[in-house]
């Protein structure tokens, strides 16, 4: 019976999984076909309640809430026999008895603020908060009203943001990163062919210099002009 309830329970979860990887996509899809970097100026958060760095945009602030699943261990007792009252606070009982330990699982949490950026996310609560880099978010679960959030073995779960909201401003920042990572290496490359460009055109300066000495040892050019023409070439 409990492998058949394990075996429904499972297939629930799945379908549910499939349901919301359906909707997941279908947000992936529709980023793909809007700008990201005119869409995320609408999540853009002014003077958010923490420093930024220079360069560094702020998408989300709200309110969460932390929490980390714990244990807690007790022991349940029974026994067989009976108890007599021989006197006020004096029991007298027989038979022998048994305990056994129990396990409670419990969620511990907290109220805290949840700073989303470019370049990381900050939780700022009385426990269970966080500063990570974005490089450092190993991988991040997102769930109907919250997420996990993974940095190197340490995981951290937060409610009250998740969900498709939460899914699409991820994409979006996601997009918009790729975008600047392709303009920096156009910019780049551009660069490169213009100096490439302009090297190319440009005499060496060293052949420069043996002219200047041609015309020196000629007598056409003084020793001053020769060594301020050499000077100004050697600092190019």
């Amino acid at each position: 019976m409990g492998l058949l309830l394990d075996l429904f329970a499972s297939k629930a979860q799945n379908k549910a999984q499939r349901k919301v990887d359906k909707r997941m996509n279908k947000i992936k899809k529709e980023v793909a076909a809007l700008d990201p970097l005119q869409e995320l100026e609408q999540f853009k958060v002014e003077s958010p309640n923490i420093r930024l760095s220079k360069g560094e945009i702020c998408y989300y602030a709200g309110e969460v809430h932390p929490f980390k699943l714990k244990q807690r261990y007790a022991r349940s007792s029974s026994s067989k026999g009976i108890s007599v009252k021989i006197m006020n606070g004096l029991w007298y009982h027989t038979g022998g008895g048994q305990s056994s330990p129990i396990v409670q699982e419990y969620c511990d949490s907290c109220d805290g603020t949840l700073f989303i950026t470019n370049q990381r996310w900050v939780l700022t609560a009385p426990k269970y908060g966080f500063n990570i880099k974005i490089q450092k978010i190993i991988n991040l679960e997102i769930h109907d009203n919250g997420f996990s959030l993974y940095e190197g073995n340490r995981c951290h779960m937060v409610n009250g943001i998740g969900g498709e909201s939460l899914y699409r401003l991820i994409q979006l920042m996601n997009a918009a990163d790729k975008i600047r990572v392709e303009q920096e290496e156009k910019e780049e490359a551009k660069q490169i062919t213009k100096n490439s460009a302009k090297n190319k055109h440009s005499p060496d300066k060293f052949d420069e210099i043996r002219e200047y000495k041609k015309l020196l040892d000629d007598g056409i050019i003084t020793q001053d002009e020769f060594e301020k023409k050499r000077t100004e070439l050697l600092s190019l």
